[in-house]
């Protein structure tokens, strides 16, 4: 099972990792609305890989990977409780349409 993005408490989405062995990471893309300032430190989680005979055994299974994710959410959610006060909404403005381009566009449009 793939996770790829968790929404916090505070709206913020984060995007997970796939998982690197036995861990998984999420952050904040710089570009997200909204978003923590400053910037949200990236989150962690991981679980000790069980063993065989003191051999790591292989990769994580789905349920594993659920837990290691479910304690991904954990820390995510943490950080969001403490940082309640540092979510903003990213706006940004584009400078208005120019009037000659509305008189070009509907003279073309009486053309047809």
């Amino acid at each position: 099972m793939a996770y790829d993005s968790y929404r916090d408490a505070n709206g913020v989405t984060w995007t997970v990792g796939p998982p690197t062995g036995w861990t998984m990471a999420a952050w904040v893309l710089p570009d997200a609305s909204p978003t923590y300032v400053p910037e949200a430190d990236d989150q962690q989680a991981s679980m000790p890989p069980p063993t065989l005979h003191g051999v790591a055994d292989g990769a994580p299974s789905g349920e594993q990977q659920r837990v290691i994710f479910l304690d991904l959410v954990k820390a995510i959610e943490g950080y969001a409780a403490e940082h309640k006060r540092n979510v903003v909404l990213k706006v940004t403005a584009s400078p208005p349409i120019p009037w000659w381009v509305w008189v070009i566009g509907a003279w073309l449009l009486t053309r047809r």
